[in-house]
């Protein structure tokens, strides 16, 4: 009889289905299409139901299977309990289920089952903190609500400073000269990018941070102002998950996202917000998180706080 674990990462995009042998090595892996339950519930189960299935045709019935899926949304839609009783019901070979949010699945994944702290800024953002069997999240409520030092962020504060220049009718700064250039705009007519922001979509809002992070790159002071900003506001929901379940210097911190990883001068500003941290750079696929999830000594009733 043999262990394996099968780890899920439903996301917004795709749904990637691994099997792991009982060393944490892949044995299979699969792709389906997206598996956000809140975009289009039926379809996102679909998706997770056949990738999982496909999985399964590679074992044998004396197995015994561990299934972790991080589905996007699932938090939203209070439908974990639901969602891992259908599987169970579907696939009586399944030994253990367990059914979470797809950042979870990321950050124990990063962390490799163990106590830290995992910051996610993309195209939105949100903080994760384990201890023990506690798991603790800050932000994450979207960009309406939140996602502070997302990438939509740095859009939304680049947009929203250019409002000062126009409201005081001061002559713009240089970096907002640049703006106006890269936008084809008169500093005359500036007001028609605050009227084409209202056009935007969230994603077309977040890729402005490519154009702040590049002008950085160059040595803007204002750009590098701006990003250091953003740095801040993850370091501030960083402080709260530290405070909340009392970590001490050196605790394990990993990180995601594009605003992370592809934009050095914010991850070192928020790096000096910080206490000393044990920084983990090492990248681990999300469905790993399985392995860890399931091979972790204590009892696997994490509690989100």
């Amino acid at each position: 009889m043999a262990s394996k674990f099968l780890g899920v990462d439903a996301g917004a995009t795709k749904t990637r289905a691994v099997l792991y042998d009982a060393e944490g090595v892949t044995l299979y892996e699969v792709i389906q299409g997206h598996g956000n339950i809140i975009v289009n519930e039926a379809i996102a189960i679909e998706n997770v139901t056949n990738a999982i299935a496909q999985c399964l045709e590679q074992v044998s019935e004396t197995d015994q299977i561990s299934l972790l899926l991080g589905m996007a949304g699932i938090d939203i839609s209070n439908k974990s309990k639901q969602v891992k009783r259908s599987l169970e019901i579907k696939f009586p070979i399944l030994q253990q289920v367990a059914v979470i949010n797809d950042g979870y699945l990321g950050m124990i994944a990063a962390l490799k089952g163990r106590d830290g702290v995992f910051v996610i800024s993309g195209t939105g953002s949100v903080v994760y903190g384990q201890k023990q069997d506690t798991l603790l999240r800050v932000g994450g409520y979207g960009h309406l609500l939140g996602d502070e030092g997302s990438a939509y962020w740095i859009g939304y504060q680049l947009f929203k400073g250019l409002t000062y220049f126009i409201d005081t009718k001061q002559p713009v700064s240089p970096f907002y000269q640049a703006f106006l250039t890269s936008e084809g705009v008169s500093e005359a007519n500036a007001s028609d990018l605050i009227r084409k922001f209202y056009t935007l979509t969230k994603q077309e809002v977040a890729e402005y941070a490519l154009w702040v992070s590049h002008l950085a790159e160059s040595g803007n002071n204002e750009a590098i102002r701006l990003l250091k900003k953003a740095a801040r506001a993850l370091a501030k929901q960083v402080k709260l998950i530290l405070n909340r379940l009392a970590f001490t210097p050196n605790f394990l911190f990993a990180f995601s996202g594009s605003v992370l990883v592809k934009n050095p001068v914010v991850l070192a500003a928020l790096l000096e917000q910080l206490p000393d941290v044990t920084l983990l750079k090492e990248v681990v696929e999300p469905t790993k998180a399985v392995y860890y999830y399931w091979t972790r000594e204590e009892n696997r009733c994490l509690q989100l706080v």
